[in-house]
This record gives structure tokens, C-alpha cells and sequence, in this order.
């Protein structure tokens, strides 16, 4: 699955690249930054709630510090989407089981996202016994926290780490994605991919996702 991620610092911005994605894709990821986790400071949760979703899915993405202070205002975005999915970042959260346990009680789906290139965040952070209770799994595969960098290929390696950890479906890669790269993913485990700066600098976005789809079945 190929899940456009959109980090913008307005909520018209953001709406502009969901127009543009309507109808070509069934997911997106809106980046949400407190500008502590990382430089960008973006609409919050509750900001979300004036978007037109056109009956898309959605991830959030929370690179912030401790995740679980955003879940309260998350759920409200349930009856402007199809399905969604929280995803917090490990590495500066408290408890992970907290986390998940949270999301689910308010009636989200809910994944962890971790940086496997930061020396800091091993992928034995990752609490194991969290594994079974969480909906996806998010490797970046960039440094966390900024936009537009490139793929990191050491990231395959920790793919395949994730997998033999017994992580199973709904892994999903993010950072620095293009058709090369997700087909490496693809092989190395991953299965759903979040694909930003080189879906959006494309001259067009509808030839962007068929070339990325047909790298999937080769």
C-alpha cells in the first residue's frame, strides 16, 4: 500500500495535497511536529478536524514529545475518515503500553514508530511484548524529525531485523521513499510505504503512484 505522508504548516496546505491525491489512493499520513521532537511546529489533532478526507483513510503521524498527550483530540477525527490509525514515536515516549492501550480504549487503531538510524533508538526499544497489540509498526527510514533527506539503506538491514523480531503485517517505511527504494523495502519485509518529497516535487502525482505501483509487481 502506498500512503502519501504530508507535512505542511497549514491546514490549506495540507488539504491541497489531499485534493490531490482524491481518488488515486485509500490512505494518507498527516506529520504532526510540537517543534521539540523536531524543527517543524504543524496543525495538531484537533486542527485536522477542518479537512475534507473525500472518505480517505488516515494515519497520524505524532513526532512529538510523549504522543500520548495528542491522543484526547484524535478521536473526533473517526467520523471524518474512513479508518484511522495513530502511530507515536518511541523515542520520546513515556510507556508504549500506555500508549496503545490509550488509543484503543478511545476507539483508534494505533502503531509505534521508531527511528532505526539514530544511534539512540535500538530496535530492542522496541518493547517486544507490545508487539501483539499494536496495528502497525513505522521504521523510518530517515533520521526522525526532518523532511526531504534521503533513503538511509542500513534501514533494510533493520527491516529485516523487525520481521525476524516476529513483527508481523501492516510495517510500514517512511522517509526518503522513491520506486527504487520501496521495491527494496518490499523485498526486505515492509508492506506498506509512506511516500512524501518525491511524490510531491513529481510533475504529476497520478504517474508518480502508477510508477511506484508498478515497481511493486516486478
Amino acid at each position: 500500500m502506498i500512503i502519501p505522508a504530508i507535512l505542511e504548516n497549514s491546514i490549506d496546505e495540507i488539504q491541497k495535497k489531499i485534493n490531490l491525491v482524491e481518488g488515486l489512493v485509500e490512505r494518507i499520513q498527516i506529520d504532526i511536529y510540537d517543534g521539540i521532537f523536531g524543527n517543524e511546529i504543524t496543525p495538531e489533532p484537533a486542527d485536522l478536524l477542518e479537512l475534507d478526507f473525500s472518505g480517505l483513510s488516515l494515519d497520524i503521524h505524532l513526532m512529538t514529545v510523549e504522543p500520548i498527550d495528542f491522543l484526547a483530540d484524535c478521536p473526533d477525527l473517526r467520523t471524518k475518515v474512513k479508518d484511522l490509525r495513530i502511530i507515536g514515536q518511541i523515542e520520546r515516549m513515556g510507556s508504549q503500553r500506555d500508549f496503545i492501550l490509550e488509543a484503543h480504549e478511545l476507539g483508534c487503531q494505533a502503531g509505534l514508530g521508531l527511528d532505526v538510524y539514530t544511534p539512540g533508538t535500538s530496535l530492542e526499544k522496541l518493547a517486544l511484548a507490545e508487539l501483539e497489540q499494536k496495528d502497525c509498526i513505522l521504521a523510518m527510514s530517515v533520521r526522525a524529525g526532518y523532511s526531504g533527506q534521503y533513503f538511509i539503506h542500513r534501514s533494510i538491514d533493520k527491516i529485516k531485523e523487525l520481521k525476524m523480531m516476529g513483527a508481523p503485517g501492516n510495517l510500514i517505511i517512511d522517509g526518503g521513499e522513491d520506486p527504487v527504494h520501496i521495491k527494496m523495502s518490499q523485498l526486505a519485509g515492509a508492506d506498506q510505504f509512506a511516500v512524501g518529497s518525491w511524490l510531491w516535487e513529481h510533475k504529476s502525482i497520478k504517474q508518480a503512484l502508477e510508477d511506484i505501483a508498478e515497481s511493486t509487481r516486478k
